[in-house]
């Protein structure tokens, strides 16, 4: 919408009705929704490996990203959130910007701490320092 003499400084005889004009049409305005799609890493790992993770982000929101530079992370963690006790396995960098419903697939050699035991989660972080504007 464009507004003439918005704020009825101009003396306009006979009507100041005239100086607003609507836009032919609505405009929708859309972001991107980056979202880890897949994780694959092979069974029965062991403490003090490497290990292949790989792992899939889709842009599942309707525009594009508009950035083309974030960062991934990939962690292991004693419960499925990601938190300050969590351990940061690897950092990569995203492959270039992603239009709307496209998707990368990174993978990554990581070590294994020594001394693990018992039940953890592998999660992968895309865009870990928030970087790239997405709808809530």
């Amino acid at each position: 919408m464009q507004i003439t003499d918005a704020t009825n400084q101009v003396v306009e005889a006979p009507d100041e009705t005239n100086n607003i004009l609507l836009a032919a049409h609505a405009v929708q305005i859309v972001h991107p929704d980056l979202q880890v799609t897949a994780i694959t890493l092979p069974t029965g790992l062991m403490s003090g490996t490497t290990v292949n993770v790989g792992y899939t982000v889709k842009n599942a929101g309707a525009g594009a990203t508009q950035t083309s530079a974030w960062k991934d992370r990939i962690y292991i963690s004693t419960d499925a959130t990601i938190d300050a006790t969590d351990v940061m396995l690897a950092e990569l960098a995203a492959p270039n910007g992603l239009a709307a419903g496209a998707s990368y697939t990174q993978q990554a050699a990581v070590s294994l701490p020594d001394g693990l035991d018992g039940v953890y989660y592998v999660l992968v972080q895309t865009d870990a320092t928030n970087v790239v504007t997405e709808l809530a």
